[in-house]
């Protein structure tokens, strides 16, 4: 058993290996099923094929439990980081955006360049325009 499918056991709870092994012999069972119903006479050659055309099917879906159990659990989570990405950025953003907006929106912009042009210059902003003209 690998280190990451029994990691994937252990979150979900199931055997995953046991499960692939089930899922094999209950395929066997239901062949051999299938060919006591012809052999008995039970079917005809028809349904027989049809039977096992159907289990050839079924056989290709359940193949390897394992990576589709990996696939759908490394979807699971990439759609659930997702999720979580975008809950946080949402309530940043709101936060953000509330408190940006009450702060800024509470003078008009023409007031705030104002400001910075005092804050400027009282912060020598003078001295260093005098130097470089």
């Amino acid at each position: 058993m690998g280190l990451w499918t029994s990691f994937e056991s252990w979150i979900t709870g199931v055997d995953i290996e046991a499960e692939q092994a089930r899922a094999d012999k209950a395929d066997a069972t239901l062949h051999d099923l299938n060919l006591n119903a012809y052999q008995s006479g039970q079917w005809t050659l028809q349904q027989y094929q049809q039977a096992e055309a159907d289990l050839a099917r079924s056989s290709a879906i359940t193949a390897d439990i394992a990576n589709q159990v990996s696939g759908a659990f490394k979807q699971g989570a990439l759609e659930g980081l997702a999720a979580e990405q975008a809950a946080v950025k949402s309530a940043l953003n709101n936060v953000a955006g509330f408190s940006l907006k009450t702060v800024f929106g509470f003078f008009p912009w023409w007031l705030w360049l104002v400001a910075g042009a005092g804050a400027f210059l009282y912060f020598g902003g003078a001295g260093v325009l005098k130097r470089n003209l």
